[in-house]
């Protein structure tokens, strides 16, 4: 899974501002291959980046096997899981803060878990490129 920066801050914010207390928040996000993102960064290294790498080497999975996908949402948390738009959330299993509580009627269910190898959609090389690109926004002086 891939997001920007910025992306990212506004998931959380918007985030915080529609949580009632216990519940996930997923955005739904496109996936970029391992490959795609080593085309990518060579592309905005040699396009004038920080650094400048003269070849990639492909050196296959690490002894002993690891991870290649991501998972969001694990097949445990679907049935508790509801999508709006852009956004699914995983509704606590206990919600004993309010006992009135139903998600919302218009929200959809998933069929599954959310994993990083059945995305919505893939992001193409030129797309990673210009996420690449984005300005680091450092605000941490301001005040």
């Amino acid at each position: 899974f891939v997001m920007t920066r910025r992306q990212a801050v506004d998931f959380a914010m918007a985030s915080l501002t529609a949580m009632e207390g216990g519940e996930i928040f997923v955005p739904r996000l496109p996936s970029a291959r391992l490959k795609d993102l080593a085309e990518a960064t060579v592309k905005s290294v040699r396009d004038g980046g920080p650094i400048r790498p003269t070849n990639v080497n492909i050196i296959g999975e690490r002894p002993g096997g690891e991870k290649r996908h991501e998972t969001l949402i694990a097949h445990e948390e679907a049935a508790r899981t509801r999508r709006q738009g852009d956004v699914m959330t995983i509704y606590p299993s206990l919600s004993t803060w309010r006992k009135d509580f139903t998600p919302p009627l218009d929200a959809a269910k998933i069929d599954g878990p959310y994993t990083s190898d059945r995305p919505d959609r893939w992001v193409s090389v030129e797309e990673l490129v210009t996420m690449l690109a984005e300005p680091i926004e450092d605000n941490r002086n301001e005040g």
